[in-house]
């Protein structure tokens, strides 16, 4: 359809909205060019259909009438219909194309404004355009200006209440002006930071970045940039500059030597003044090596270290590190990852342990040394004398355990303390600080010796203990008494001896001197100091009365020790003339060069008094000694050195020079000779006492008889040697041999006379079965009828029949057992039912006597593995016995309780008791505590000698205890399970 409609009709553009036409023709082939922009509705009719374009001529006035109108096509007067259909259809095409584009362009249009909008709201800072004036007058302000400045944006634009210029702080007004002012005439993008102080009072810092609006020729019309809140960063930042120069201080100025290392390569980075100092190189010297250059582990186990120490996997470690100077060095390292300059490194501080690990090798020796002292050392706690801690010496010494001897007291093992006599050596001790003393040990096995204990009081922290110290002077003791003994003999001469001392330099000046040389000499030290010595010691040959050279000229020109000089006086000062003995040493340093000389010497006056009563004394001596009944020689050197007449006969020799200086383990049986050599090492070498020993002695013609030997460590004409004390026993061992022959004829007879009862006891049996035998046919009344009186006595001949069967038996089995044999069946049963069954048995006995028995069984004891026969009997004669010696009323309890690998069994009673000289003998066979013939309780003495041997059969004991009035308990143990074969011929000694 082709419609006509003017361009001034007002349906005009609600026609081209409807859609009602797919092509408008705008002819304006005949209308001036004036005109066309009178058509006021052609641009909005063209955004909705395509306009073709007919007009005569197309020239640029018409183009510019038609500027704001889209024309899709355009037709030039004549043409054609197919023109006009192909020129239609082209429109038409591009107008879609054309609608689609626009239509898409301003939804993205759109979209990019939304987007801009919500990106300048929510900015964390204010976008903004302003004029180019000092006062920064704001056209434009985004909604982050309220959160950064605290104004609403409507307050900075046009400066309505505030200018942007008044929030800088003045300080930087003009600097960012002139700054700002330089950049925008270089047209270039400006960046600064500074600080503007908000509506409420806060200074903010604030950074800036903007570029300068210019028209087309060049002129700057505007200004637009963005300004962020930048404060947080500003207070990270200083922080982070207060934190770095704290660990710059804490790394430069810490005593402790600190590397900072790049763990992928182990270069170190950084060493602080420490490490320099420690080292010994420079710091750029260390920044220049790497790790593996100081740790003396390898590449690979350093590369692995520093691998766990940056995953935080481990932070201590022990190395080896080597210094500048070549030496090597134990160090600790705490090490760990630490960020610096956005790359992760490692931190080490470094400790030089070297010291310390020599201190601990140093402690662990020390404490090794105690342990292995020679001395018992115990820490004592105050004031209960409990022991807190020992080393191993004292637990040797003591035989305890460590643990044993810490739960114990100084009263447990020195048995010379009481609770009062304890007390009042602490209170010594504290006043004292420091006490020795002398006392006694006793041992874990109850022996005791003698000990010298210094005890020292100490406080730590408050807390008072004791320091102990104990040492074993058994030694010392023999070695004392041995002194004391030489002592008492040779005091006089001991006694007597007095030594003068004088030193002097290398030039033979004094410089020191004792009292008694001052005494021998007439001078004083103070006097003689500094003189020569031959002013003060002045002597001559006692025989010519030369002047006598001085030991100290000839020792300092000699270089060695010069001996004693006889016949020698000393003229003191006071013209007294002693005779004296002196010698000369030289005195070296540590070089071994001489620095002077000692001179010693002694007034001889009285010792050769001394010396005349000691030969005086050696001859009393030596008279007691030839005199003495017991037999005495000396040996040196393993051989005889004096011989004494009684030795002389014994060994049958006429004269010692048979013997002297011969070997005296010719004079010993062979059988001896080891013994021997180790007694003489012990005497010789140890100086150490042997105790008594009998050995066999042979005579000069080879015979040997039986000593008692004692011998004592003594020093005999310079050597070390033994004084032996012998005695012939022979006679003595004689009477041994005839007493145990007497006892082997004692046991042979005590055997015959266990044989002569077996045998009577199986004699006796064989008519007393038939008497028995036949009783009991008489009361069945097998053999014809009898009276009530008859049956009376037969009874009675029963009776008595089984009790002598009984005793018989009873003889029968303690005479198997004397004879050395008898059998033992072992079977498991039930010891609580064996028991119950026994008693049993008893129960009507006890009842006839208003007994009560009472059984008090462990339920822990199951099985016992034993001969149940004799384990009855044994417990059923028990049962017997206490309920026999019982009174009416009375009780009977029998127990049984574990006893670790044995069971223990015991019958208690209320009885008459058994008197303590007789429970010694109670055991024994045909004892009987009452043996007369009135004796109220019957008996043969032979059941508990029975069941003792039982118990022992069993490997067990057996005992009583008892007070006479109060009762008996009798008490055996027997194992639990022996394991032993079934049947078990067991050997039982007499006893």
């Amino acid at each position: 359809m082709v419609s006509i409609i003017s361009l001034h009709s007002e349906d005009l553009v609600f026609t081209a909205k409807r859609k009602e036409y797919d092509v408008f023709l705008l002819d304006l082939s005949e209308v001036p060019v004036e005109e066309v922009s009178n058509y006021q509705n052609l641009p909005e009719i063209t955004a909705h259909i395509p306009v073709i374009l007919i007009a005569s001529s197309v020239d640029h006035s018409l183009l510019q009438a038609l500027d704001n109108i889209s024309i899709s096509g355009c037709l030039i007067p004549p043409f054609s219909d197919e023109q006009l259909c192909s020129t239609i259809e082209l429109a038409c095409h591009n107008h879609n194309i054309l609608k689609t584009k626009v239509y898409d362009m301003k939804n993205t249009l759109l979209e990019k404004e939304r987007s801009y909008a919500m990106l300048l709201s929510n900015l964390p800072g204010m976008a903004y355009r302003c004029d180019n004036d000092r006062e920064w007058t704001m056209r434009f302000v985004s909604e982050g200006c309220y959160k950064l400045t605290g104004y609403k944006s409507e307050a900075l634009l046009q400066n309505r209440d505030i200018s942007y210029n008044r929030l800088i702080t003045p300080e930087n007004r003009a600097r960012i002006w002139k700054q700002y002012k330089e950049v925008l005439a270089r047209k270039e993008t400006f960046q600064d930071e500074y600080t503007i102080t908000t509506a409420t009072g806060e200074v903010k810092w604030v950074w800036e970045q903007g570029k300068g609006v210019y028209a087309d020729n060049g002129d700057l019309i505007a200004v637009e940039g963005f300004i962020a809140d930048i404060t947080e960063q500003k207070n990270v930042e200083e922080a982070l500059r207060e934190s770095e120069s704290r660990y710059r201080s804490l790394f430069e100025n810490n005593h402790s030597v600190m590397l900072v290392i790049d763990p992928e390569i182990g270069t170190i980075i950084d060493a602080n003044p420490a490490a320099v100092s420690f080292y010994g190189w420079t710091r750029e010297e260390l920044r220049s090596k790497n790790i593996r250059e100081i740790n003396i582990l390898s590449p690979s186990e350093i590369k692995e270290e520093m691998d766990r120490a940056t995953k935080a996997e481990r932070n201590y470690f022990l190395f080896k590190h080597l210094l500048a100077d070549g030496s090597v060095r134990d160090v600790e390292v705490f090490s760990g990852p630490i960020l610096m300059d956005r790359k992760m490194l490692l931190y080490s501080i470094i400790n030089d342990i070297t010291e310390r690990n020599r201190m601990e090798q140093a402690l662990l020796l020390n404490q090794f040394c105690i342990d292995h002292s020679a001395v018992g050392i115990f820490r004592i706690e105050e004031p209960d004398g409990r022991i807190v801690s020992v080393n191993d010496h004292a637990c040797k010494s003591l035989g305890y355990s460590r643990e044993e001897l810490c739960s114990m007291t100084v009263l447990d093992i020195d048995p010379t303390f009481t609770i009062e006599t304890w007390l009042e050596h602490r209170k010594n001790v504290r006043q004292l600080k420091s006490r020795t003393i002398e006392t006694i040990h006793r041992k874990k096995d109850g022996t005791e010796f003698p000990v010298e204990v210094t005890v020292n009081y100490m406080e730590y922290e408050g807390k008072p203990f004791s320091l102990s110290f104990a040492r074993d002077i058994t030694k010392r003791k023999v070695a004392e008494k041995a002194l004391k003994e030489s002592e008492e003999f040779f005091r006089t001469t001991l006694y007597s001896i007095g030594d003068g001392v004088i030193t002097t330099d290398i030039n033979g000046n004094l410089r020191q001197m004792n009292h008694v040389a001052e005494k021998l000499t007439g001078w004083n030290e103070a006097e003689a100091k500094g003189k020569k010595i031959e002013e003060v010691f002045n002597i001559f040959n006692e025989d010519t009365w030369q002047q006598a050279e001085i030991p100290v000229h000839r020792v300092l020109r000699e270089g060695r020790v010069v001996g004693l000089a006889n016949h020698t006086l000393l003229i003191s000062k006071d013209h007294r003339e002693i005779p004296i003995a002196d010698s000369g040493s030289p005195i070296v340093n540590e070089k071994g060069e001489i620095i002077g000389v000692v001179l010693v010497f002694r007034d001889q006056t009285e010792e050769r008094a001394a010396q005349r009563a000691l030969l005086e004394s050696e001859a009393r001596f030596r008279q007691l000694v030839e005199n003495a009944p017991e037999a005495i020689f000396v040996q040196t050197n393993g051989c005889f050195a004096y011989i004494n007449p009684a030795a002389l006969r014994l060994f049958g020799v006429d004269s010692a020079s048979q013997l002297i200086g011969q070997p005296v383990m010719e004079r010993f049986h062979p059988y001896f000779h080891d013994i021997v050599r180790e007694r003489i090492h012990l005497l010789n070498d140890m100086r150490e006492e042997v105790p008594y020993i009998e050995e066999i002695y042979l005579r000069l013609d080879g015979t040997p008889f039986n000593v008692e030997v004692s011998a004592v460590p003594i020093t005999y004409d310079g050597l070390n040697g033994s004084l032996v004390f012998f005695r012939d026993i022979t006679e003595r061992k004689q009477v041994e041999r005839a007493l145990i022959r007497a006892k082997m004829v004692s046991d042979e007879a005590n055997r015959s006379k266990t044989e002569f009862l077996a045998n009577t006891s199986h004699e006796l049996k064989t008519p007393l079965n038939s008497i028995i035998g036949f009783s009991e046919l008489m009361l069945d009344g097998e053999l014809g009828n009898i009276s009530e009186q008859q049956k009376k006595y037969i009874g009675t001949i029963l009776e008595s029949g089984y009790l002598l069967l009984h005793i018989i038996n009873r003889i029968l089995d303690i005479s198997s057992i004397n004879y050395g044999r008898m059998d033992l069946s072992y079977t498991k049963f039930d010891l609580c039912d064996a028991i119950q069954d026994t008693c049993t048995m008893m129960r009507a006995a006890a009842d006839r006597k208003s007994i009560e028995l009472i059984v008090d069984i462990d339920p822990q004891i199951n099985e016992i593995n034993a001969d149940i026969i004799k384990f009855k009997e044994v417990v059923y004669n028990l049962v017997d016995n206490s309920i026999k010696f019982t009174p009416s009323g009375g009780f009977v309890v029998i127990t049984a309780n574990h006893n670790g690998s044995h069971v223990k069994i015991s019958v208690a009673d209320n009885g008459i008791g058994i008197a303590k000289e007789n429970i010694g003998r109670i055991f024994d066979p045909f004892y009987q505590v009452d043996s007369s013939t009135t004796r109220r309780y019957g008996g043969t003495g032979l059941g508990l000698a029975l069941i003792n041997q039982f118990v022992k059969m069993h490997g067990g004991n057996i005992w009583v205890e008892s007070e006479p009035g109060k009762g008996s308990t009798f008490t055996f143990t027997i194992p639990i399970d022996y394991e032993e074969q079934q049947i078990r011929i067991l050997q039982v000694s007499e006893h």
